[in-house]
């Protein structure tokens, strides 16, 4: 595949499967700032969210399908080397923050992923709708 070459460049790490509730899982997440998906063949939005639970900034587009663009724009192009470029961009970006900006945005998508996406978020919204449907 093509990210083979950026493996190479030595600033990425494919790990495979991972238990997200392993030991492991959290040390990767304790060691990184962010997930990069730059669409949902990489991880849906799930996955991500279960990152944002974690305290890693989501680098994402818009075809992931979280709607968190308010906090931080999602990463657009209309080519694999816009997409790049972009990637890198907003790397160089999340590079150059302060500890205290990164803990800021760290924190604000935490409280997003434990105000919206919970069992008991989920529960009520699922009862709101199902509340409409029936009547």
């Amino acid at each position: 595949p093509h990210w083979l070459q950026y493996e190479a460049a030595g600033n990425i790490i494919v790990h495979g499967f991972m238990d997200t509730y392993s030991p492991e899982f959290y040390d990767l997440t304790r060691s990184c700032v962010a997930v990069i998906s730059p669409s949902c063949f990489e991880n849906g939005g799930g996955a991500v969210v279960h990152c944002l639970h974690h305290g890693l900034l989501p680098l994402l587009t818009r075809t992931v399908g979280l709607d968190i663009h308010h906090v931080l724009p999602s990463l657009d192009g209309q080519t694999d080397a816009e997409l790049i470029n972009a990637i890198r961009s907003r790397c160089n970006e999340v590079s150059q923050m302060s500890e205290a900006e990164l803990e800021d945005l760290r924190y604000a998508f935490w409280e997003y992923a434990r105000t919206y996406h919970t069992r008991d978020s989920f529960s009520q919204s699922l009862s709101r709708v199902l509340d409409e449907l029936v009547g």
